[in-house]
């Protein structure tokens, strides 16, 4: 169980620190993953001036980090705990 912990743990904190490091994106992030279009999303990214542009491609890395935090943290979750047991091995 400690792994699940420290999984969540970890997700957590990338999640919570790209939080704060994107807020100052106006559009935000949300808005952005929401861009449906090629020219919705590059109607966001001309608002944007070039130093939140560059604020946004510093956080891929830790996007991709917290991607593998909390996916990792879902799947040990799903094989480490009591929580879906009833589901079944071949459902975990």
């Amino acid at each position: 169980m400690f792994a699940v912990w420290l999984c969540g743990s970890v997700a957590a904190v990338l999640f919570a620190g790209l939080a704060w490091f994107l807020a100052p994106l106006n559009p935000g992030v949300l808005a952005l993953q929401f861009a449906f279009t090629p020219q919705a999303f590059d109607a966001i990214i001309q608002t944007w001036p070039p130093e939140h542009l560059a604020r946004y491609r510093l956080h891929l890395p830790f996007d991709c980090l917290l991607l593998l935090a909390y996916g990792s943290f879902g799947h040990l979750l799903a094989t480490r705990s009591s929580l879906f047991a009833r589901l079944g091995v071949k459902l975990q």
